[in-house]
């Protein structure tokens, strides 16, 4: 095996590692957005497929992401899945000819966890993915929250921005679609962000961070669903294609 493919493979074994030891986070993720997803989904930075693990009884369900290793790898996941497929392409930068055979498909819903966060022209980008389906078509979304949060990690992981929901519920409506529901993520993850990065100044989180987190979920996820939270570490945000 040669030095560059060892660090590919070592690469997606780390994203695939920490995606599973973090799974009940992304269910909870998931579980904000779920019931505005439909039967034929696709996921835009589908990464090695965590998101889509869990969608298995929808229709349809194709991934695109801008890694081409990372496609790869989803692609042999689901390898004999009728429903799967996975596109590499790049959604801030979409061939037409790509944006042509996603619209085929005929999606009533795109996901999209943390990304456009990653995009410097985020409104071309969520344009695109609305662009994709239909009239009345979600697109289900979940980024960062908190500009004063941003820290050496979000540098670190290709963050342009950390958002505020006003300036997101800006981002949807210059993309001429309507908001259907945006509210706050994860307030107990805010505050260990806030103290991980911005007192302490450490400039990654590793398995023990994610293991603390994936303890605390059945207690933050039992409280937001009674109060919603005032701050958090994300926004979750559904919004559609006019009628």
């Amino acid at each position: 095996m040669s030095h560059d493919q060892a660090l590919v493979d070592s690469r997606i074994e780390r994203y695939a590692y920490f995606d599973e030891i973090n799974r009940p986070y992304v269910e909870w993720q998931l579980d904000v957005l779920r019931r505005y997803i439909g039967r034929r989904v696709l996921e835009v930075g589908c990464g090695v497929g965590s998101v889509l693990a869990l969608l298995s009884d929808r229709e349809l369900l194709v991934g695109v992401d801008k890694d081409p290793e990372m496609v790869g790898h989803a692609t042999e996941r689901f390898r004999g899945r009728a429903a799967y497929s996975f596109v590499a392409m790049d959604m801030a930068e979409p061939s037409p000819e790509t944006m042509r055979h996603l619209a085929a498909r005929s999606f009533d819903t795109v996901v999209s966890i943390n990304v456009l966060e990653h995009i410097p022209d985020d409104l071309a980008a969520l344009r695109a993915m609305a662009s994709l389906t239909g009239k009345q078509g979600h697109i289900a979304l979940l980024v960062p929250a908190h500009p004063g949060l941003y820290g050496p990690y979000d540098a670190i992981d290709g963050h342009v921005r950390r958002y505020t929901r006003s300036g997101l519920v800006s981002l949807i409506r210059s993309a001429n679609l309507e908001v259907v529901m945006v509210r706050r993520f994860n307030a107990v993850g805010a505050v260990g962000w806030w103290w991980q990065y911005k007192v302490l100044k450490r400039s990654i989180h590793g398995s023990a961070q994610f293991g603390l987190m994936t303890r605390l979920v059945p207690l933050c996820r039992w409280a937001e669903s009674l109060v919603a939270p005032p701050f958090g570490l994300s926004l979750a945000a559904v919004c559609r294609n006019p009628a």
